[in-house]
């Protein structure tokens, strides 16, 4: 398999952990079954993905191998952003509509 589609099944792996779904990898890769699991039996043996109580996992090297091709964005590692120019109390209801300051002398 090429390097892409590898890159692509490590990151599907690591993004999803143990709520992956085979079928849904191999519809997104456009493969047919054969193929994935060739794919997997090579990113197996190269050490990438690994059986953990009878389900597979990324493995550091995968993750190393991903970091080492660019294809992790570190900065944005956390499921929680930082928001700092938000302020919660100043939020608007939904119920009401939004009319800019000054908007009918923009007319």
């Amino acid at each position: 398999m090429n390097k892409y589609i590898n890159s692509l099944t490590l990151s599907y792996f690591r993004s999803l952990g143990r709520n992956y779904d085979l079928y849904e990898l191999k519809s997104l890769l456009g493969l047919q079954q054969n193929q994935l699991d060739k794919l997997i039996m090579e990113l197996k043996k190269e050490g990438y993905i690994a059986y953990d109580d009878f389900e597979l996992k990324i493995t550091n090297k995968g993750i190393l191998h991903l970091i080492a091709n660019n294809q992790i964005d570190l900065s944005v590692e956390n499921s929680e952003y930082n928001y700092k120019h938000i302020n919660n109390s100043e939020l608007l209801s939904l119920d009401k509509p939004y009319v800019p300051k000054e908007f009918l002398t923009k007319i």
